[in-house]
């Protein structure tokens, strides 16, 4: 089975699932949900074609473990830093080196990393690489986001970078 079938089945299941869920279960619906889900699938193929890299499924669940992992640690960490005068903060731009040369992909990953407390996409250098605001910049931002940026090509099925 080619890419593109594959994500035309893909899409048109989820469709299909998507009507079954908000109409009810009859037979004449499901015919109706059915020829809806096919011309749903034909024009969302048409505005929005597959491209080299989606997101896959199996990955999803680690992923999100290790998001709402992170969250929770990070927003732990500015808590502390808000309520301890003695924690610094010393907030501050820093340069990131992205792994994306897909426009897309790198602008899913600002998406995703904006939703971690500490650290906040703010735009792109001119040397390609990612602008970063964050906390403190004595922390080694740079690592953590390398290892997010893999995580997040994980998900998205690219070898980009």
């Amino acid at each position: 089975m080619t890419g593109r079938a594959r994500s035309a089945l893909l899409r048109f299941a989820g469709l299909c699932l998507l009507w079954l869920a908000l109409a009810p279960w009859t037979p004449a619906d499901a015919a109706l949900g059915a020829a809806a889900a096919g011309i749903a699938c034909v024009a969302s193929l048409r505005l929005m074609p597959p491209q080299a890299h989606g997101l896959r499924l199996l990955a999803l669940p680690g992923f999100a473990l290790r998001f709402v992992a992170q969250s929770c640690l990070a927003g732990i960490d500015v808590a502390r830093r808000a309520f301890s005068p003695s924690l610094p903060i010393r907030p501050g731009l820093i340069a990131v080196p992205s792994r994306f040369t897909d426009p897309a992909a790198a602008e899913g990953f600002a998406v995703v990393s904006c939703l971690l407390p500490g650290t906040l996409p703010v735009g792109a250098a001119p040397d390609g690489r990612m602008l970063v605001h964050c906390l403190d910049t004595g922390q080694d931002v740079a690592a953590q986001m390398a290892r997010d940026q893999t995580a997040f090509a994980r998900l998205i099925g690219t070898r980009d970078g």
